[in-house]
C-alpha cells in the first residue's frame, strides 16, 4: 500500500508504466465529470468516477484483487480506509473472478488510513483494503478509482 499526495506519484511508479497513464489522467482530471467509467487504455487501465456517502464500519467490507491494482484518489469529502496485508485473511465467500474481487472477514487488527482530497492510495495484490468508512463525521465522497492491470512486479523506485 502506498498513500501520498498526488504531486508525489513519480516517487513510486516509472513514467513508462501503466500506472503513469493513470496518474497523468488524475493530474488533468476534471472534477465536474459525471460518475461512470472512463477508458484510459482498453481493459488494461480504466477509471471509475464514483460518488457516495461514507458508511459505518459494519457496512464496509475488506476486499482485495488478483488482476488489477487500485489507485484511489479523493477529490471531495474524506473517508477512512481500513488496510492490512492480505496474508492470513479469510475469504467470506468464493473469490469473484469475473469482478476481480474477493471480500474478506474483517480482521481483529488493521490500520485506518485517512483518505482526504488530493491524496491517492495504491492497493496491490497483497493489500486488503476497506474503503467508504465514516471517520469522525459522515461525508459525501467524490473519488476516482483507477484499475490498472498489474503483473505483480515491484513499483518502488521509479525509472
Amino acid at each position: 500500500m502506498i498513500q501520498d499526495s498526488l504531486q508525489n506519484w513519480r516517487k513510486y511508479v516509472p513514467e513508462s508504466s501503466q500506472f503513469a497513464k493513470a496518474f497523468r489522467f488524475l493530474e488533468q482530471f476534471d472534477p465536474n465529470v459525471h460518475s461512470g467509467t472512463i477508458n484510459l487504455d482498453g481493459e488494461d487501465v480504466y477509471a471509475m468516477v464514483q460518488e457516495y456517502d461514507t458508511r459505518p464500519l459494519d457496512k464496509c467490507n475488506f476486499e482485495a484483487h488478483r488482476d488489477y491494482a487500485d489507485i484511489q484518489y479523493i477529490y471531495e469529502g474524506g473517508e477512512g480506509v481500513g488496510w492490512r496485508p492480505l496474508e492470513g485473511m479469510e475469504l467470506k465467500e468464493p473469490f469473484d473472478v469475473e469482478r476481480d474481487k474477493g471480500y474478506y472477514v474483517r480482521p481483529d487488527t488493521y490500520e485506518v488510513l485517512r483518505a482526504m482530497p488530493g491524496t491517492f492510495s495504491i492497493f496491490l495484490f497483497e493489500d486488503a483494503h476497506q474503503p467508504c468508512m465514516t471517520l469522525e463525521d459522515h461525508s459525501h465522497v467524490r473519488k476516482v478509482t483507477i484499475k490498472v492491470r498489474y503483473d505483480g512486479k515491484p513499483l518502488h523506485g521509479g525509472e
